[in-house]
């Protein structure tokens, strides 16, 4: 199936490289130029898009990589019932409960918080990409508890077909790694 989708990548890129190399052999006079300039296109088309595309993911992955990181500013109180009587955090132990009792107490969980993600805006690169803040509120009392940026790509002309619609997407490791995780690093036990 992934040879099939590779070949029809090869033919489209072909085809429109083609295509333009067709339109660029207007703008010569003779024949031997007509030929040398359709020939130099369809050979260049491809590689152009490549290399937008491998500057663009280079680019993709610097904001990726800057954008790393998750900000604590405070955290919320008066949860108790998050952690087990020994301390563990509930929402990391699957096996703690049933899938209803989980359910519920991650609704409990997202009771105390209010998250605002603001609109992706495009951010200076060779191919599209677009950076989008996160922020998590106490729900109580508006106070920001964390924040942070992820970023996402459709790719370079290059890549866009193989995506087929699809985005690539970046988020900071510890938000990566469970949404619960980053809560436990927001609520704090045994104040109230």
């Amino acid at each position: 199936m992934i040879a099939l989708g590779f070949l029809m990548f090869v033919v489209v890129w072909f085809a429109i490289s083609i295509a333009i190399a067709w339109q660029c052999t207007k703008l010569a006079k003779s024949a031997l130029a007509k030929v040398a300039v359709f020939l130099f296109v369809v050979a260049a088309v491809p590689v152009v898009l490549a290399i937008q595309d491998a500057i663009g993911m280079r680019q993709f992955e610097d904001y990726c990589r800057a954008g790393d990181k998750v900000n604590i500013y405070g955290k919320v109180t008066g949860a108790d019932d998050l952690y087990t009587k020994t301390g563990e955090w509930r929402l990391a132990h699957f096996s703690l409960a049933t899938a209803d009792e989980y359910t519920k107490l991650v609704r409990y969980a997202d009771s105390f918080v209010r998250w605002d993600r603001a609109s992706g805006t495009a951010v200076a690169s060779v191919q599209a990409i677009w950076e989008t803040e996160t922020k998590i509120y106490d729900a109580r009392t508006n106070r920001l508890l964390a924040d942070w940026r992820s970023y996402s790509t459709r790719g370079g002309w290059a890549r866009r077909p193989l995506l087929i619609g699809g985005m690539i997407e970046c988020h900071p490791t510890l938000f990566k790694q469970s949404g619960y995780q980053l809560y436990r690093n927001l609520f704090a036990r045994g104040q109230s």
